[in-house]
């Protein structure tokens, strides 16, 4: 199943001179979010969903996404018994890297409200990436993981109108995990 996503770039970030800067930028981001460590990470992840959640009902641009519980989501991939700490952390291990230039994800746990995913990962193979978030396990025991493949960030335009497919089409988190 391939999706498309709903949001496109601000009209003013279609301009060549804009996107060509927006793309420099995101470059430098992409490749500055790798070097942070886990505590780095979750500070700086902490802050942009804090800003997200402020900003996203006053900008014309989506900052915040809706996922579904595991039972009804195609982007849903496994819960694993172990910690958000440790899943991200083994993720990483495989060669995920920390993801800060995405939309907040979040969805609405019957008993809990509203959740926003902890982290966000992820796996870049040429000009496509895998996007992975995790949640505190539906059931309170571990983590949830979802993911969908996607254009890379590098291509702003294409990243926000080109379809993805939900889950983990290429096997990373599956591959990460077998030894985990």
């Amino acid at each position: 199943m391939t999706l498309l996503l709903d949001s496109r770039l601000p009209e003013i970030a279609q301009e060549p001179v804009v996107l060509a800067v927006l793309t420099v930028l995101l470059i430098l981001a992409a490749y500055y979010q790798r070097t942070l460590s886990y505590q780095e990470y979750r500070l700086a992840h902490g802050l942009r969903t804090v800003g997200a959640i402020v900003l996203d009902s006053r900008v014309n641009f989506r900052l915040l996404t809706e996922k579904g519980m595991p039972e009804k989501d195609t982007e849903y991939v496994r819960s694993v018994p172990m910690t958000i700490r440790r899943a991200f952390a083994t993720l990483r291990h495989a060669g995920a890297s920390p993801h800060l230039i995405s939309g907040i994800k979040y969805r609405e746990h019957p008993e809990r409200g509203r959740e926003y995913a902890a982290a966000h990962l992820i796996f870049v193979e040429g000009d496509k990436q895998t996007e992975v978030w995790l949640f505190p396990a539906a059931d309170g025991d571990g983590t949830d993981i979802y993911a969908h493949k996607e254009t890379y960030i590098t291509d702003p335009e294409g990243h926000l109108s080109e379809p993805y497919t939900p889950g983990d089409p290429d096997g990373y988190i599956a591959a990460a995990l077998e030894d985990a």
